[in-house]
């Protein structure tokens, strides 16, 4: 099977993905101390970091 395509190729942004991991951290590190979000909030928060950071254009 030497044919195989590879069409599911992912290319990412290592400054988005550097401000993604950094902003999750600082969210994970400051829910710690707080307790402010539960688990299901904490999800959501994430969510919402991941799809703003990936929206952006630079």
């Amino acid at each position: 099977m030497s044919d195989m395509h590879n069409d599911n190729v992912v290319e990412l942004d290592e400054k988005k993905l550097r401000r993604m991991l950094n902003r999750i951290y600082q969210l994970e590190r400051q829910n710690s101390k707080t307790g402010k979000y539960t688990d299901k909030k904490m999800k959501e928060q994430i969510e919402n970091i991941i799809e703003e950071e990936a929206k952006k254009c630079f």
